[in-house]
């Protein structure tokens, strides 16, 4: 079943991370869809990192950006198909909202 997060930023910094499941039936699908706001500039990120570890910090994680998703500006939309833990959007350029959606699907194990 579907799992769907919306999630924004609003200048030059990162989302929250957005914790996926690893634990569901095959397959492992994640739709990302960014709203880009004017003048933004924007990438779309994922991490293996434990983002639920209780000392974790996101700014020190390992944060690879999406090869098709990477300074986006605009609309734009991505699938996941291997697993990851977590997913954020990066906005690196403007001072205007991005929205970020997420919507995963599967059955949980």
């Amino acid at each position: 079943m579907a799992r769907p997060v919306q999630t924004s930023v609003t200048g030059v910094a990162a989302t929250d991370p957005v914790a996926l499941s690893t634990i569901i039936d095959p397959p492992f699908q994640v739709t990302l869809a960014a709203k880009g706001g004017s003048g933004c500039t924007y990438t779309i990120q994922f991490t293996l990192d434990n983002v639920q570890a209780a000392n974790y910090v996101a700014s020190s994680g390992t944060w690879i950006d999406h090869p098709d998703a990477t300074n986006q500006t605009g609309n734009s939309a991505v699938m996941l198909v291997s697993p990851v833990t977590a997913v954020r959007l990066n906005q690196t350029i403007g001072s205007n909202t991005t929205v970020f959606y997420v919507c995963q699907s599967g059955n949980m194990g």
